[in-house]
């Protein structure tokens, strides 16, 4: 009767001249390997983050290494990271900025409060991305929490001063057929001017958003590292304190929440009034703690 042998999928995570490192979805550990494992390719063939296939066996020592270890066929994409699925609704905290997170608080299932960070690159702000398959939602009732599905753009707050969205763009008017003429050597030719890049400081910046403003509502996906979200697991059966999902989940494709959206849906809209509520109480907790280190470290006055 033949072994069964079960065939793994990593990518390379470090390299040493003939040893190495293989992180895997599925195991909260790198698993070793040696370069006398390797089959059909060499070290040189391998660097940090090449898609490989392995089996794992025990070494002398009893502790798995990776064995027969190949390069993965060409297209293979191994992932340590998964998209959950459903669209969450939140409010931003705290909005992100170039070389800072943001902050996202939302209800989870149960109805506590949470929060995660996010990316300025993870806020979706064209509208044509919201066409995408992937992110096409409709109204979900059967929810317990504010899980939404809806193509949805714009952006949404809870203030009597919500302005209308700056991505919402009016169509453009119809141009008048364009008739060729003979060149007039007059005339000099003026060479039509690049498309703006962000870097040329003499072309006029275009008017897109380039973050989120604190206290928009906004529609977004959870991305969680998959073996980070195993090592809390872990941890919690041991006994140990439970880890903050915010250690191992993050914020991802955020999408402003369009007013007449949120006007439409009372479901919303009361998860909008306990958002609202919650970052008045978290901004007090703040303000108060604050002052009682500002009274804690200010400097006493030996006369009185």
């Amino acid at each position: 009767m033949e072994e069964c042998v079960v065939v793994e999928y990593g990518v390379i995570a470090e390299k040493r001249r003939n040893f190495g490192f293989i992180s895997c979805p599925h195991r909260v550990r790198d698993i070793f390997f040696h370069d006398t494992s390797l089959e059909d390719c060499r070290m040189e063939q391998l660097s940090n983050g090449t898609a490989v296939t392995f089996v794992v066996e025990q070494n002398d020592g009893g502790k798995p290494v990776a064995k027969r270890v190949r390069l993965a066929p060409v297209g293979t994409r191994v992932c340590l990271t998964k998209l959950e699925p459903g669209i969450c609704f939140g409010q931003v905290s705290d909005p992100a900025h170039v070389g800072a997170k943001g902050v996202v608080r939302f209800l989870n299932p149960a109805g506590m409060p949470e929060h995660l960070l996010y990316d300025s690159s993870d806020v979706q702000r064209d509208a044509a991305s919201n066409n995408s398959p992937q992110t096409s939602y409709a109204a979900d009732q059967h929810q317990t929490h504010s899980v939404i599905r809806p193509a949805l753009h714009g952006g949404a707050r809870l203030t009597s001063t919500s302005q209308p969205p700056a991505t919402a763009l009016a169509s453009p008017p119809e141009q008048a057929p364009q008739v060729d003429h003979p060149p007039d050597p007059c005339r000099p030719v003026i060479p039509a001017s690049p498309p703006y890049s962000g870097h040329n400081i003499d072309q006029p910046p275009q008017c897109i958003p380039t973050c989120l403003e604190m206290g928009q509502l906004v529609f977004f996906r959870i991305r969680t590292d998959t073996r980070a979200a195993q090592m809390a697991q872990d941890a919690a059966a041991r006994g140990a304190a439970p880890v903050r999902r915010v250690a191992y989940q993050w914020a991802v494709e955020l999408r402003p929440v369009e007013p007449s959206e949120l006007a439409a849906s009372p479901h919303l809209q009361r998860q909008a009034a306990l958002l609202e509520l919650l970052e008045k109480a978290v901004k007090a907790s703040d303000a108060a703690r604050a002052s009682h280190q500002s009274l804690a470290t200010a400097p006493t006055n030996p006369d009185g």
